[in-house]
């Protein structure tokens, strides 16, 4: 071993990258399809039997199965004597148990049909005991109806039964995503907005774009001390300065070939006023706006799964009378954001808000030419 080989593995970031992305990707385990004997129109139990007009029932149907075990029947030796030859059977016929002094030659010549001597009329079905037939278990009369079809037996051991071959790649789609609504973000700390699985890739190379809608959730009090504001329009701006992304692999960044070219639906500047508000807070929650991030290449493979975190920072902007009575607002940011589409105000009035009109988020991605 050399030196520069660590020997606590477990703390590797590639030997933990490799290990999480093989536990996640099992989410998409497709197992391989199996043969269903009973899926088409072969399945016995939903056949008519044209004798009684019903479908066949279970017992019908083993009594079959086993009647055709009990044959012994071979077909690789003609020289067992559970598969006798026609000169055989007829030996068997006119000199063996079946020969009896009532049968005379000519009786046994109308009634030997391939060489088994036949005693019955056609047709004819005829029970013999589990006893009789050295079969264990509780007693009972077997009978062979070969009227009734022969189910779930099998004497060729080379048809597949089981796992039924396909290709080697079994996901339709280049990729897929996981997602939740309504990401609260807080506090400068970047939260997931989506996860990214690659399925069936057909390219080294993907190119991706986003879009999130973004509701904003806002509080603002008085500046310590402040008892009865100062007379005036109270009013604060808040709009956005940047929004950052962050796509990881696992517990590593992924460093990007390209750099993500981010644009908003209505550049939004949100206009909050206080102007009415006679009490010491003020609080509301709106749709803000709808952020496009495009040109996002990233390597693909078939397993690979990559996260993709955003963070935001706001311009807020207060005018002379507001800054002498409030402190600025907190801003909490919901991504992926569904509501509301009515904004929801205490103390306060807005403009420039508009509704959210677009899905909680839309992703496209194409293999790169």
């Amino acid at each position: 071993m050399s030196a520069d080989i660590s020997l606590n593995v477990c703390t590797n970031t590639a030997y933990l990258n490799s290990l999480d992305q093989k536990k996640r990707f099992q989410l998409f385990h497709i197992p391989p399809p199996r043969y269903n004997n009973l899926a088409d129109e072969r399945n016995p139990y939903v056949q008519i039997d044209p004798a009684t007009g019903n479908k066949y029932t279970k017992f019908e149907l083993d009594m079959r199965r086993k009647s055709e075990v009990l044959k012994y029947s071979s077909n690789r030796m003609s020289t067992q004597t559970n598969n006798l030859t026609r000169a055989q059977k007829f030996a068997q016929a006119v000199n063996g148990s079946y020969q009896q002094r009532t049968f005379s030659q000519e009786f046994i010549n109308q009634n030997t049909e391939n060489g088994v001597l036949t005693i019955c009329p056609p047709g004819t079905i005829i029970k013999t005991s589990t006893t009789a037939s050295d079969v264990p278990g509780t007693p009972m009369m077997l009978y062979d109806n070969p009227a009734i079809p022969l189910y779930n037996f099998i004497n060729d051991t080379n048809t597949p039964y089981a796992i039924i071959n396909q290709e080697l790649n079994p996901y339709s789609s280049g990729f897929s995503e996981s997602y939740k609504t309504d990401i609260l973000y807080q506090n400068q700390t970047p939260v997931k907005i989506f996860t990214l699985y690659f399925l069936n890739v057909p390219s080294p190379y993907y190119i991706f774009s986003f879009t999130t809608p973004i509701s904003i959730l806002f509080t603002g009090t008085y500046l310590q001390g402040i008892t009865t504001p100062l007379a005036g329009a109270n009013s604060v701006n808040i709009s956005i300065n940047s929004v950052s992304l962050t796509v990881l692999y696992s517990y590593s960044s992924v460093t990007l070939t390209s750099i993500p070219v981010k644009t908003q639906t209505y550049n939004t500047n949100l206009k909050i006023d206080i102007s009415d508000n006679e009490i010491s807070t003020f609080s509301g929650r709106c749709y803000f706006d709808t952020v496009t991030i495009s040109n996002i290449i990233l390597p693909s493979k078939l397993g690979y799964i990559y996260d993709f975190q955003l963070s935001i920072i706001y311009d807020i902007t207060p005018n002379t009378v507001y800054a002498q009575n409030y402190q600025n607002p907190i801003i909490n940011t919901y991504f992926n954001a569904t509501t509301p589409v009515i904004p929801l105000l205490t103390n306060c009035t807005l403009s420039g808000v508009g509704s959210i009109t677009t899905p909680p988020l839309s992703i496209t991605g194409s293999p790169r030419q």
